[in-house]
């Protein structure tokens, strides 16, 4: 099921990223397996985070609007402090919902570059994923074989699978078997990506947030839990990461970072 709701996001990365690959051929790079489907990528991921520029935007106007209504939150906290039945809860949470509501302030705003960004991982994860299927000719969808995901057929998930990142093949994994020298190469990519990703999103907090916010308030709340939560979480999933799509997610994080 979930790769059925996937697969069009998939075909909708792989033409992105081949076209792409083809300009850059039009533009001098050399055709086949070789550094222009690498950049591909890298560019890929600058279209990607420029798209969300707006909700980036958004996400910082949200963050400065929450100085505005503090006054009125610690009212509502004070009116409500001490009070721990579950009326009196559900009343202080409605009456922050209608604050919330009165100055257009959203406390999840932060989240929503994020979850634009999943689906475009997901379907790259899936477009590199299938790139090993189909260039030996054994790709299958919906338990149907096929012979192409979008654009890329047999020829050119063959390029794909032949282009390189200090020696390690863009589909591969860190147990793919490509010796100690690529694990090495998977770890130190993987850490920069997560450290990276850290110091944007602890830069981005410091930036947009008062520092007298309520440690208590549900927008510095879900921060803080994001801002250890997504770090432990790629630490993890790092590990099945292909190179292509390690490639993308420390693009997207220098991006990020920059951004703040």
């Amino acid at each position: 099921m979930f790769d059925k709701i996937l697969h069009p996001f998939a075909v909708a990365v792989a033409w992105i990223w081949v076209k792409i690959h083809d300009l850059l051929v039009a533009l001098g790079f050399s055709f086949g397996s070789g550094i222009a489907w690498v950049i591909s990528i890298i560019l890929l991921t600058l279209i990607v985070r420029i798209a969300i520029v707006p909700l980036f935007l958004r996400q910082i106007k949200s963050s400065r609007a929450m100085q505005a209504v503090q006054p009125e939150m610690k009212r509502i906290q004070e009116k409500y402090k001490g009070k721990k039945d579950q009326i009196s809860r559900q009343k202080q949470a409605e009456e922050t919902q209608e604050l919330y509501k009165k100055h257009k302030v959203s406390p999840f705003a932060s989240c929503l570059p994020l979850l634009v960004q999943m689906p475009v991982l997901f379907a790259m994860y899936r477009a590199i994923y299938a790139v090993k299927d189909l260039a030996a000719g054994t790709y299958k969808y919906a338990d149907t074989e096929t012979d192409h995901l979008g654009p890329i057929t047999q020829s050119v998930a063959s390029e794909i699978n032949g282009s390189t990142v200090f020696g390690v093949p863009l589909s591969h994994t860190i147990t793919s078997g490509d010796g100690v020298a690529a694990i090495v190469i998977f770890v130190i990519l993987i850490i920069v990506m997560v450290t990276l990703q850290f110091f944007s999103m602890r830069l981005s907090m410091t930036r947009n947030m008062p520092p007298s916010l309520d440690p208590n308030n549900p927008m510095v709340q879900s921060q803080k839990t994001m801002l250890y939560m997504m770090p432990a979480m790629f630490i993890i999933s790092g590990a099945f990461f292909q190179m292509g799509v390690l490639v993308y997610m420390v693009t997207a994080a220098l991006w990020a970072l920059g951004q703040c």
